[in-house]
């Protein structure tokens, strides 16, 4: 943009009033390109969720101080099966599962700490984060139900949700910029 003048009080002013407007026109083309492009993070989180898409919600959240890409789990899984006599439970978060994946195909995250498969908060998750695992490094295991019959596991792959709506986002920021503020 380009606003030309004389140095007088009337281009003056109107070379202020064109600036004021190109200041509204700029930023109403900042919360475009951020509301594109969250949009592109949420269809790519919810495209690459897999089957715990029933479980967690992608949206695009907008206030005042920007727009963010909001993964949301709607719900939790209670996982419940016999050792021995012993019942034992496990609540499994969906977003982690299909994040990092369990079994011999989680991926080996490196905390902020340094430690592997723990949050900050020191929360395990990924291998070996089921209470006293011990088939974590197996290609398969087996476990038995409440109704006492066997099954074979194998783990879950991760889908990576959310690393792919960061990598979409990254990935379009340039052409999406072009899109909203044009080629100049």
């Amino acid at each position: 943009m380009e606003i030309r003048g004389r140095l007088e009080s009337n281009d003056l002013r109107r070379m202020a009033n064109e600036l004021r407007q190109y200041e509204v026109s700029l930023q109403a083309k900042i919360r475009t390109l951020l509301e594109r492009l969250a949009d592109k993070g949420v269809y790519a989180g919810q495209t690459t969720i897999g089957n715990f898409g029933k479980y967690v919600t992608f949206s695009r959240h907008t206030d005042g101080l920007g727009v963010v890409v909001v993964a949301q789990e709607t719900n939790v899984i209670v996982s419940r099966w016999l050792r021995g006599r012993e019942e034992m439970e496990a609540i499994v978060s969906p977003l982690l599962m299909a994040e990092f994946g369990a079994g011999p195909h989680a991926i080996v995250w490196e905390g902020v700490t340094g430690n592997s498969n723990t949050l900050p908060d020191g929360t395990p998750i990924g291998r070996g984060s089921f209470p006293e695992q011990t088939h974590a490094f197996e290609s398969s295991w087996w476990y038995m139900d409440l109704n006492k019959h066997w099954h074979q596991a194998s783990g879950v792959k991760p889908t990576r949700p959310l690393h792919n709506a960061m990598i979409e986002i990254i990935n379009t920021v340039n052409a999406t910029a072009r899109e909203v503020f044009g080629n100049g």
